[in-house]
């Protein structure tokens, strides 16, 4: 997908992306950089997924914050012009329901993995769902994601 002729926002690392209405207000796709979705209403954040390049930003549930990990291109469309070009195109309709469905099956797949995946297996999924992650996250984020206690994560690292 190319949204190179749409307007786009830089914005920084560390910046919440679901925080202001402006960035609420929006459907957020990612044109360069990297994002984390967050749960927030665990104490310490539970990491629910990572997003690259080319992908939307589309919180898992309303208690979730999106916040990038690095400097992001961001292409946003609002929601009112959203609302009017679903309304007015079949093409964008079925776009829409093809990328949110793409959205649920990660999460689908990420939850299944969490029941029935061991440690190690999830970690190398990790890796060739995100071959970036481990030069982009902080290992607290990844071993949050892995869902794996503080030393385990170094442990798989020092295996590999």
């Amino acid at each position: 997908m190319n949204f190179d002729n749409l307007p786009t926002s830089n914005i920084t690392s560390g910046s919440h992306l679901t925080s202001t209405n402006t960035h609420e207000e929006q459907l957020m796709f990612i044109n360069e950089g990297y994002a984390v979705e967050y749960s927030s209403i665990s104490e310490p954040r539970k990491v629910i997924s990572f997003i690259g390049p080319k992908e939307f930003a589309l919180r898992t549930t309303s208690e979730s914050e999106i916040i990038t990990l690095t400097d992001v291109t961001l292409v946003g469309i609002s929601k009112p012009n959203l609302k009017s070009l679903l309304r007015e195109f079949e093409e964008v309709r079925q776009f829409y329901r093809v990328f949110k469905k793409k959205h649920l099956d990660k999460i689908a797949k990420n939850r299944n993995e969490l029941k029935t995946f061991t440690s190690a297996e999830r970690y190398i999924s990790l890796l060739e769902t995100y071959p970036w992650v481990k030069e982009i996250a902080s290992p607290d984020d990844i071993q949050s994601y892995l869902n794996v206690p503080s030393g385990y994560y170094t442990k798989m690292c020092a295996v590999e």
